[in-house]
């Protein structure tokens, strides 16, 4: 495997040693529909028992999950069963006993997600309280049948029963628009433009920058006591809490008071003079509701399934920001070539989030059910680094809106502490109307209510626990 984290992408066949060592949902997001997120926290006296009871946990391996995926293509009923994934805090290394030269080293790893609020611009005093415990490790369960996704979970929490102490249990579930794709609770598509690590992949959510996304931003060579090359990943889980109700008013209020075309119509104009009421909370995110791309189109596409999203876009066609501002939630987080190419690739994320609901919000009628909490994402994400990529991106990017020492704006979605820039919105769809643009303040819709970093082992790690 010597070489490997230089590579672009794996394939199951040339790599099988590689990818049974890999835990699952690393490489490709395990695609069930119910996960159940366990915390656990260690009793150093059971240190052993833990040990023990860890390295018989039938994780799901990286090649039994891409051999499922594969056998889907033919027979779409199958949906590969229980997927199950355990990853350490620093902590629960230490709790556990095992011996300082095998822990990883990253700083921010070791200091854990507390203790990094100068980076992340974090509120503590606004977590929940069981996310303000010790938290050790995370045990992801997951189904495309609740009923089976809960029964694991039972069974799972009975176990470690005897060994730790479960500080808490998070549910997610996918939520999907009426044409399948994956969305958020604010209603816009979620979980597009992932980079792709799969030889032959053919999903148009991928974005394929030149030769791909390099290996070496995802996997992280563990140090261990055999001849062995394995590798983990550090996973960092956030849970974010979104307040739907003020986010709606707020995008119906920007197209109403600003932009008013007559006592019908309101709305920014889109690339033929018309008005459309959509396009302010598009550009604020940077796509409409179902996904289509705000700087390839001033109107919604109509995108009825997944093959229809696009990616081939960077930005090099909209250098004034008239189509997507540059403080639009995807082009912050992902500026593709607004910084160097290279560059935006190195420190691009994994991103495996899913949505949760923990008030019973009525998913099959989100038009008139807007809570002001309770719902949110569980944003989740594999890097090679934590310092490198997601805290770069959190405090650069999302916080300053400092793209490559231009400043436009935090994130108006996961944007993190103060940030004085006044940010505006064009009044025409990549057209510079000579009009002042239209001021907007759109921010504080989404509160950070807890979490930590974790690190994935391999499977052999955990095997020789015992």
């Amino acid at each position: 495997m010597n070489g490997i984290l230089d590579s672009t992408n794996v394939s199951l066949k040339t790599h099988i040693d590689l990818l049974s060592d890999l835990q699952g949902n690393i490489l490709k997001f395990h695609g069930r529909t119910h996960a159940f997120h366990i915390f656990l926290q260690f009793d150093r006296e059971l240190a052993e028992a833990a040990r023990d009871w860890i390295s018989r946990f039938n994780v799901t391996s990286s090649a039994t999950q891409l051999g499922d995926a594969h056998i889907r293509k033919s027979n779409p009923t199958h949906d590969g069963g229980a997927f199950f994934n355990f990853s350490l805090a620093a902590s629960g290394y230490e709790e556990l006993g095992i011996p300082e030269a095998l822990i990883p080293s990253e700083r921010a790893f070791r200091d854990g997600l507390q203790n990094r609020v100068s980076e992340t611009a974090d509120d503590l005093e606004k977590w929940e309280p069981d996310f303000r415990q010790r938290i050790d490790a995370l045990i992801i369960v997951a189904d495309s049948n609740i009923s089976k996704a809960t029964l694991e979970k039972d069974r799972i929490l009975n176990e470690v029963s005897g060994f730790a102490k479960i500080v808490h249990v998070q549910k997610g579930k996918v939520l999907r628009n009426a044409s399948g794709i994956g969305i958020e609770h604010f209603g816009y598509a979620d979980g597009v433009s992932q980079p792709s690590f799969l030889a032959h992949n053919d999903s148009p959510a991928s974005q394929w920058d030149d030769n791909g996304a390099l290996l070496k931003t995802l996997l992280v060579p563990e140090a261990n006591e055999s001849d062995t090359e394995t590798f983990g990943s550090y996973f960092v889980f956030r849970k974010l809490d979104q307040n739907v109700r003020k986010f709606k008013e707020m995008e119906d209020r920007l197209s109403k008071q600003f932009n008013k075309v007559s006592d019908e119509e309101y709305g920014i104009l889109n690339r033929k003079g018309k008005s459309n009421r959509e396009l302010a909370g598009a550009m604020i995110v940077g796509r409409f509701e179902d996904g289509t791309a705000v700087t390839n189109h001033s109107d919604e596409f109509g995108i009825t399934g997944e093959a229809q999203l696009e990616n081939d876009f960077d930005y090099r066609d909209d250098l004034k920001g008239l189509k997507c501002p540059f403080h639009a939630h995807i082009r912050i987080t992902n500026p593709r070539r607004d910084v160097s190419n290279e560059f935006a690739k190195s420190v691009r994320l994994t991103r495996r989030g899913i949505p949760y609901n923990d008030i019973g919000r009525d998913e099959h009628n989100l038009e008139e059910d807007q809570p002001d909490g309770g719902v949110g994402l569980l944003f989740m994400c594999y890097q090679s680094s934590i310092e490198g990529q997601f805290e770069f991106i959190q405090r650069d990017w999302a916080n300053k809106g400092d793209i490559g020492g231009k400043l436009v704006g935090q994130d108006a979605i996961i944007g993190q502490g103060p940030n004085g820039f006044i940010k505006s919105l064009p009044n025409q769809w990549n057209t510079d109307t000579g009009r002042e643009n239209i001021p907007t303040d759109f921010r504080d819709f989404v509160t950070m209510k807890g979490g930590e970093y974790f690190f994935t082992p391999s499977i052999g790690f955990l095997r020789g626990l015992v």
